[in-house]
Formats: structure tokens, C-alpha cells, sequence
């Protein structure tokens, strides 16, 4: 998986990733949305994001 810092993910992006994690009840923390806008680049799914932001 592709590795992208927080700082580093655009502002629009990192927001919907966050939104999208709040609207599921899920407690992501930073490093956790690095993992999911990662994982959507390299285009691993949806089911892996959920994985990586539900923290399953």
C-alpha cells in the first residue's frame, strides 16, 4: 500500500475520507486516513478502506 502523510493528502480528499469515517461511527485517527486515501490510490477497493477506517 501506498504510504501518503497526512499533511500530503489533499484537503478535499482528506475530508471526505474523514466525513466518510464519522458518518460510520469510526474513530479514525491520522494515520488511518493515510492508509485508506493510500489505499484508494492504488485502488485496493472499497471494502479495504472501510477495513482501514473501521479499524478492523
Amino acid at each position: 500500500e501506498v504510504y501518503v502523510p497526512y499533511n500530503d493528502i489533499p484537503p478535499r480528499e482528506r475530508k471526505l475520507l474523514e466525513n466518510y469515517a464519522q458518518s460510520n461511527n469510526w474513530d479514525a485517527n491520522e494515520e488511518q486516513i493515510e492508509k485508506a486515501y493510500g489505499a484508494g490510490v492504488n485502488r485496493l477497493g472499497d471494502a479495504r478502506i472501510d477495513e482501514i477506517l473501521s479499524g478492523k
